[in-house]
């Protein structure tokens, strides 16, 4: 058996294993998308390449991992910068011929982040639990904010041009509303708090910063005091005349947070002794007092400048205070309320990351809202985006949703009925992608830094359409339907689709002998089963469809289940229902 050495550590393995396996033997993750343990290696996507140093006057070779065999005294090289350069680019490659937006741009223009398709999705599906939960990810007080919020995510949307922004505040604004009037009728929705770390954190301002941290602390399982220097929280959310934004609604949705066991401490005009005691007493705070507070907070000793504290937007520490931190007005110029929510969002998840790693070192369980992990998304802020849509296209995307106009609701008082809800929610072009948590592509190119707009324009490939492809497919172990999706604007053309379909449809014994009867002499052999899919066109217009111009449900009978699971993009994914 050939010995070889990988990033300088030594193996011996078997002469028919590649450097692929080897590597992984040694636990060196390289990165691959078109690579299947169970089939033959394809070499289509070439992030897997590897060094192989020459010596001896020979040259270095680069080489794909996936499909090299091991020699004898090897030297690979796997984790240098020049080799991760070259799967850089091969990423970007890939990334300029990909067609299709990572995070929807309504929700790369909210301020806070809010999974918005999601949201609109669940309210269609008449899912109101899962609404309100998802809305509850990222605002705690969606009734008040649909009312008020400046809706720069309605700016973002595609639909603007083809009838007008869907109507996403009202649609918060209506979830936000059943939730309160189920809590009027004692039905509470479920919020699962992590379990208790034993942290206390201290919370100075009880406004739309502070109560929005005050909330997201609490579901991380810390313990939490909000103090006021008014009699009542609210702060600048009173402001609102009634008709606009009524007191009993906001007042609902802040006993809905200070439920989960916070407690409020109101009259506390808090001075700088006052200030170092809290300092002493809690193992961290958050600073949130708004604008109007930085008289107060230069008087604690904390250095401001013309935008207020400084802070940095990952972590929100305060300079020299390393358990102080800071959010919202306090540090930013007349910012919306809907960033003053997610600045208390974020500041939030620092201040658990800090306790984590201050208090805990990385011992308490990562978990925070609904028990998903804290920035449950792998690839963080990292987004590929489509290719801005020509009016044709834009009509495309229409035809597969509602093609009615913007609507209002009809009593602007009491915001959109269940039946308007709907409507609205239904215009929705679905930008998001179904698989932007658990996209191998977005997480390697987020992984190795690849920026999608790099070869801009270098890409030729063409699609026949931007849409998805919908179809139903049996699994093959219990015989249930599941909707599925093909998007060709976004498959890489991996190739792992056609191995594993083309090689079910061979187990399946899928063409019939030839009919001596049979008068069409084109056609000897008739499909009688699944049979797959196949490589289409050539060159920079090759394309994955089913052969003999059949359907999706024909090509991928009984194994469509598998070629979704181990397709690297969204290009084929499992749908919820029919077309979401």
């Amino acid at each position: 058996m050939p010995t070889l050495f990988i990033d300088g550590q030594k193996i011996t393995i078997s002469a028919d294993a590649t450097i692929l396996a080897a590597a992984t033997r040694l636990g060196i993750r390289i990165p691959t998308l078109c690579h299947s343990p169970d089939g033959e290696p394809q070499t289509s996507c070439l992030v897997c390449v590897v060094k192989i140093l020459g010596g001896d006057g020979r040259p270095d070779r680069i080489v794909p991992s996936c499909a090299t065999r091991v020699e004898e005294g090897m030297r690979v090289e796997s984790e240098s910068a020049s080799v991760h350069e070259l799967r850089r680019t091969a990423l970007e490659l890939l990334l300029s011929e990909h067609q299709g937006d990572c995070v929807g741009p309504c929700e790369t223009s909210c301020p806070a982040h809010l999974n918005i398709p999601a949201m609109l999705r669940a309210v269609v599906e008449g899912d109101l639990v899962m609404a309100i939960q998802t809305v509850r990810q990222r605002i705690p007080i969606p009734a008040t904010l649909g009312r008020i919020c400046s809706a720069p995510c309605e700016k973002g949307c595609r639909r603007v041009p083809a009838g007008g922004a869907v109507s996403i505040c009202a649609v918060k604004q209506f979830v936000g509303d059943v939730a309160i009037s189920w809590k009027q009728e004692q039905n509470q929705i479920p919020v699962t708090l992590a379990p208790d770390t034993g942290c206390r954190v201290a919370v100075i301002g009880a406004g739309p910063t502070g109560l929005s941290a005050a909330w997201y602390l609490r579901l991380a399982g810390h313990q939490v005091t909000l103090y006021e220097r008014a009699s009542h929280s609210g702060g600048r959310l009173l402001e609102w005349p009634d008709a606009q934004l009524p007191i009993t609604v906001l007042q609902q949705e802040i006993e809905e947070i200070l439920r989960l066991g916070i407690e409020f401490q109101p009259h506390e005009n808090i001075d700088a002794i006052a200030f170092e005691r809290i300092q002493s007493t809690y193992d961290a705070v958050l600073i949130a007092v708004g604008e109007r507070g930085l008289e107060a907070v230069m008087a604690w000793g904390i250095t401001c400048g013309n935008m207020g504290i400084p802070v940095d937007r990952t972590e929100w520490q305060v300079n020299g205070k390393p358990h102080v931190f800071a959010g919202g007005g306090v540090t930013r110029k007349k910012p919306f309320v809907v960033r003053s929510v997610g600045d208390g969002r974020e500041a939030a998840e620092a201040i658990s990351r800090f306790l984590r790693t201050s208090v805990f070192r990385d011992s308490v369980p990562k978990t925070s809202i609904f028990g998903h992990p804290i920035n449950a998304d792998p690839c963080g802020q990292y987004s590929c985006k489509r290719s801005p849509l020509t009016p044709s296209q834009l009509l495309e995307m229409v035809s597969q949703v509602s093609p009615e106009s913007r609507s209002n609701p009809s009593e602007s008082a009491s915001g959109f009925t269940p039946e308007e809800a709907v409507t609205a929610a239904r215009r929705c072009l679905r930008c998001d992608c179904v698989s932007r948590n658990d996209c191998r592509l977005r997480a390697i190119a987020a992984e190795y830094g690849a920026k999608p707009s790099r070869f801009v324009g270098g890409g030729m490939r063409k699609v026949a359409s931007i849409l998805p492809q919908f179809f139903q497919s049996r699994a093959p172990a219990t015989g249930e339907l599941r909707n599925y999706s093909f998007e060709p604007a976004k498959c890489i053309d991996c190739g792992l689709c056609v191995q594993i379909s083309t090689a079910f449809a061979q187990q399946q014994h899928l063409f019939e002998t030839p009919d001596a009867t049979c008068s069409d002499a084109a056609s000897p052999y008739i499909p009688a089963g699944p049979i797959g899919v196949t490589f289409a066109e050539r060159g920079f217009q090759v394309q994955i469809r089913p052969p003999f111009h059949r359907s999706l449900e024909a090509a991928f009978a009984g194994c469509a289940e598998v070629c979704a699971a181990h397709c690297p993009t969204a290009g084929l994914a499992i749908r919820l229902s029919a077309k979401e």
